[in-house]
This record gives structure tokens, sequence and C-alpha cells, in this order.
């Protein structure tokens, strides 16, 4: 019997355990470093459809023969109605009666011809006149007469210069004088114009040394002329002005210059000859 030293033993056995388990794992690694052809698969056949079936159309019968239409029974028998006799007070009359013609009617075969009348003998249409050509209405141009009729007025010195002086009631006064002097000439001048002219502008001059007595003569010259004769002065342009004379007999003198509406084809309402007044 070995009694030998069992650690030795221990190792011994250690040793081999580990060589045997380095050969495995070099087995192991072996196996898995080696390289070997794959085994070939097996092949699957894949099925591959067959056509599809298909079917034939169906086949349609044809109709069923009728070898003749179908009887069909004549109509319901309605027998006849029920004959009504006529009313007694009726008589049959198998036909119409014949009317016999009127004696005095005459049997025409045929429409009796009617010659044609004679054919007329043809008058000539009348000439066409063409209507009267149509003259437009001329036109007519307003404007003022070339030559200007010119009035001349005479006032009292004295009146025309008391229209500055004294009270209100001596001025009024003395204005009413004034309008009654120069009326009476407004007249005188311009009575043949009325209802036949018109003026369309009026320049009317008052004469005296001083402007306002001028301006005031003119001013109520031109308010004597629109009231005396409303329609000559209908729509007339009035001017006033003084003129400034250094003669004291001059002093109370009213010049009146007016310048009818003319028209054209129509004549100035004055001449050079008529066309100054000095009543």
């Amino acid at each position: 019997m070995n009694t030998g030293n069992s650690s030795r033993d221990t190792i011994a056995l250690a040793g081999w355990l580990f060589a045997d388990l380095l050969l495995g794992l070099g087995l192991l690694f072996f196996v898995a470093a080696s390289k070997g052809t794959p085994p070939v698969p097996t092949p699957t056949i894949t099925p591959t459809a067959s056509l599809t079936f298909t079917p034939t159309p169906t086949i349609t019968r044809l109709p069923t023969y009728t070898p003749y239409p179908t009887f069909t029974p004549i109509y319901t028998f309605t027998p006849y109605p029920t004959f009504t006799p006529f009313p007694p007070n009726l008589t049959y009359t198998p036909y119409p009666t014949f009317t016999p013609i009127p004696p005095e009617w005459t049997y025409t075969p045929y429409p009796t011809y009617t010659p044609f009348p004679p054919v007329a003998t043809q008058t000539p249409r009348a000439t066409f006149t063409p209507l009267s050509t149509y003259t437009p209405y001329p036109t007519v141009v307003y404007g003022l007469s070339g030559t200007p009729f010119v009035a001349n007025f005479k006032v009292s010195p004295a009146t025309a210069r008391a229209l500055l002086t004294g009270s209100e009631q001596a001025r009024a006064r003395l204005r009413e004088e004034m309008r009654a002097q120069l009326r009476t000439q407004v007249q005188q001048c311009l009575a043949r114009f009325n209802n036949v002219e018109r003026v369309g502008v009026a320049l009317i001059f008052g004469s005296d040394s001083s402007p306002t007595i001028g301006n005031r003569l003119a001013e109520e010259t031109a308010r004597i002329l629109s009231e005396a004769y409303p329609r000559i002065f209908d729509g007339t342009v009035m001017k006033t002005y003084h003129f400034i004379s250094g003669d004291p007999s001059a002093s109370g003198d009213v010049e009146v210059e007016l310048y009818f509406v003319g028209e054209t084809g129509r004549d100035d309402p004055v001449s050079s000859i008529d066309s100054v007044c000095n009543p």
C-alpha cells in the first residue's frame, strides 16, 4: 500500500484536470475555427398556379316556340238594344221630302260670263314735287345801337345848390320841385319811344362845380326815367356821373346818353339827324 504524500497526489490530479480542460477548450476552438462547406439546402418546388378555369357562357335557350298566336276569344256578345217604338205622334219619313224649286227661280247651268270692263286709259302719275326747302330761322344777334340818343335836361341852378342846404323838409321840397322840372322834359324827349324801344345802357351826367350836387342831379334823373317809362328802361344798366364845370351857368345841366337795344336786320331807332333832344 502506497502511503505517499497526499498533497502531491492532489496536485497531480489537479494538473491532469487542467490538462483535460485545456484539451477540451482547444478542441472547441479548433472546431469553431475550422471552415467547411455548408450543406446545400434541399430545393423546394414552388407550385405555379394553373390557368383559372373560366366557365363558358351559359347557353340561354331560345324562347319557347308558339306555333300560332294564343287564341283570344271574340268580344263578348252584346245583344242589340231594346227596340223602342216611335211615339204615336211621330211619323216616319223614309227619305227627305222633295221641295220643289220656286217658280221664280231660274236655273243657271253655269255662271253668266261678265265681260271685262274696257281698259281705262292710264293716267300718268303726278309729278312729285318735293316739299319746300327748309329755311332755318335767321340767327338774331342783339346789341346796342351805334348812335346814342342824347337828351339835355336843365334844372334851376338855385334849386340844385339848395339840395345841400337847409333843413330836411326844405331839401325834400326842393327835390320834388327838381323832379317836377325834369319830369316834363323827360316826357317831351322819350314819349315817342314808349312801348317801341328798350334802352340797354344809360349814361347820366350831372353838371355842377360840386361833385356832390352833380351826382345828386344824376341820381334823381335816373329815378325819374325809371318811374316815367318803366318799359323803356326795363333791365337798363344806368351809370350816374358828375361833370365838374367852372361855368356857373352850366350848373344844373343834366346830359343823358341812351343806347337802345338793336337786333340783326333792323335799323337803329335814331339817326344822326334826330339823335339829340333839347327840350
